[in-house]
């Protein structure tokens, strides 16, 4: 995930300071309305409108995004459940089946 400097996290912080999903469903609903306003700001510089490489970028982001809760998020406590529950899989990498 592109991280971005400290200093340039403050206007965003503060733009979405407050505002706290209730569930999964506001979440989404946020997500959404940003992207659409990404959209709606390319539209309105660029002559072309949105192209696919727009589409792109904003695939990427959320498929980064998603990457990266996992990996901060999700993982180090699906490692904890283990520790607490035992392993699921015994699965021997590099050998024949």
């Amino acid at each position: 995930m592109p991280y971005i400097h400290p200093n340039e996290r403050v206007e965003i912080d503060e733009l979405i300071e407050g505002f706290v999903p209730a569930d999964g469903g506001e979440l989404q609903y946020a997500i959404a309305r940003m992207v659409n306003s990404y959209y709606e700001r390319i539209s309105y510089f660029e002559e072309d409108g949105v192209r696919y490489k727009h589409m792109e970028q904003v695939m990427g982001s959320l498929n980064g995004a998603s990457l990266e809760h996992y990996r901060c998020v999700v993982a180090p406590y699906e490692e904890l459940k283990i520790k607490q529950n035992g392993e699921v899989y015994d699965v021997e990498f590099g050998k024949s089946y």
